[in-house]
């Protein structure tokens, strides 16, 4: 989880002073286990605007976050998809997640994906 919230950090251009004791009351100089991106909701839905803000080449990406589901889509109206990730109470591995947790886990697998695109 750490990792992940690492990972998620480094997407929205949070810094970290790893020999602080207590985080920052700015968002910058956080220590990464005082991250909270796994379990707050209103943390998780700054990277969710990042999201829905960031252009990878002509593509559009859109998020559609339900009691039971978390979409996102990466596509292009010419091209079609590109890429997407469902996460839904539909699918064995993630029926007990809530919807933090859904969003959360969504959330990293874009993230993975779009930094991959950026090393294309």
């Amino acid at each position: 989880m750490e990792e992940n919230n690492k990972i998620i950090a480094e997407f929205i251009n949070i810094t970290f002073d790893v020999n602080r004791h207590k985080p920052y009351e700015d968002v910058n100089g956080w220590r990464y286990e005082d991250l909270k991106f796994h379990s707050d909701w209103n943390w998780l839905m700054k990277v969710v605007e990042k999201i829905e803000n960031t252009k990878i080449k002509d593509y559009s990406i859109s998020t559609d976050i339900t009691d039971d589901k978390t979409f996102i889509n990466v596509w292009h109206y010419g091209d079609g998809g590109k890429w997407s990730i469902l996460i839904s109470n539909l699918n064995e591995e993630y029926k007990d997640f809530n919807k933090t947790q859904r969003t959360y886990k969504a959330v990293v697998k874009f993230i993975n994906f779009y930094n991959k695109q950026k090393e294309e």
